[in-house]
């Protein structure tokens, strides 16, 4: 909130990725297309303003937005109310996800908005980015699912957009409140 404050910062997110390192978490699901083989699908998860900051482009459907309670749905609070097994997984199937075109492609969706998955991944597709390399650019671009969340738990990473001028002011800025709050 304070970062945003600052003319020179254009948006501020959080997510669990770290740029080259890893998205956040993974899962190995069988594929669909070949039973015998697994797939990997990475997550990353991230607060509603991420992929505006990250200048991601939506293809299809929409981004998260705090207006739309399955997109800020927080599963780890209601895991944490202990609801009955049949309860949670009706709630884990309405949150929101953002796929990437890998994931599109490695789910095998058609029409993926509005497709509710319930099978090893969980979740109701509110919208598709265009795929992105966040890891090693040696490496293939790997199916990632964006859920929202803004436990500082899960979202561990800032993402800053500055503003192309005064690039140096901002950067003094950023510092400065950083040493301000940490």
């Amino acid at each position: 909130d304070e970062l945003a404050k600052n003319p020179g910062i254009q948006a501020v997110a959080m997510a669990s990725w770290e740029v080259g390192a890893y998205y956040g978490s993974w899962d190995n699901l069988k594929d669909k297309k070949d039973s015998t083989k697994e797939m990997r699908i990475d997550y990353i998860s991230a607060s509603p303003n991420f992929v505006k900051t990250l200048g991601m482009k939506i293809i299809d459907g929409r981004d998260f937005s705090t207006e739309h309670s399955n997109d800020v749905l927080s599963l780890r609070e209601l895991w944490d109310k202990h609801l009955p097994d049949d309860e949670y997984m009706r709630y884990r199937n309405i949150k929101s996800i953002i796929l990437n075109q890998q994931a599109v492609k490695a789910l095998n969706l058609k029409l993926p908005v509005g497709t509710v998955l319930t099978e090893g991944v969980h979740g109701t597709v509110v919208g598709v980015v265009e795929d992105f390399n966040g890891l090693s650019l040696h490496k293939k671009v790997t199916p990632v699912i964006l859920t929202c969340s803004e436990d500082q738990n899960e979202v561990t990473r800032v993402f800053i957009r500055i503003s192309p001028k005064n690039t140096q002011k901002s950067i003094a800025y950023i510092s400065s409140e950083w040493k301000k709050f940490y």
